[in-house]
Order: C-alpha cells, then structure tokens, then sequence
C-alpha cells in the first residue's frame, strides 16, 4: 500500500526503527542482524 518493502518500513513503525537506530548508534539497512534487532525492538514496542 505504501510502496515499502515490508510493513516495519511503513509510516507507523519505521519511524520507531529510525529513533532506535539513532540511539544504538547504527544505521538501518546496513547490517542484516541490526536490522532484525531494531525490527524486534519496533515490533514490541508496539505491544505498549
């Protein structure tokens, strides 16, 4: 619907992914295991 490649790259949750990047010093896409961290961290922040 958003023309994204998944539903955490979606206006909702990605920007969850953007600031918890920020924080852990990383950037998003870069490394594959950062990228699963940062979605599992988006994706139970949701839960709150």
């Amino acid at each position: 619907m958003q023309g994204v490649a998944n539903n955490f790259e979606t206006d909702l949750i990605f920007p969850l992914i953007k600031e918890t990047a920020r924080i852990a010093g990383v950037s998003y896409g870069d490394d594959p295991k950062s990228d699963v961290a940062l979605k599992v961290i988006a994706d139970h922040s949701r839960a709150l």
